[in-house]
């Protein structure tokens, strides 16, 4: 949670090779908008990025899918969340 308590941010790694999607439910705050989301991905777990080769991680902005109850995730990936919240539970 961000130090004026607008903006949680949430880490999720999804290791496998299928896209999933969650709930988040989160007691005592509300959310409020779209989350923007860095996704971290490659073409398999051993992806690295080497001097002189050809780059197989990207990191890129991308729409985020999802309300913030619940989100989803891509294979193959770790995505950042900032989610905007309040207080007050979900209406």
């Amino acid at each position: 949670l961000t130090p004026d308590r607008k903006t949680l941010t949430l880490a999720v790694v999804n290791a496998t090779d299928a896209a999933t999607s969650f709930s988040l439910h989160l007691a005592g705050i509300r959310t409020n908008g779209t989350p923007a989301e860095w996704q971290l991905t490659g073409s398999d777990l051993q992806g690295t990025d080497g001097v002189g080769h050809a780059p197989q991680v990207r990191i890129d902005k991308v729409a985020a899918s999802g309300d913030g109850g619940t989100l989803s995730v891509a294979p193959i990936s770790i995505s950042i969340f900032e989610i905007p919240v309040s207080a007050g539970e979900k209406q």
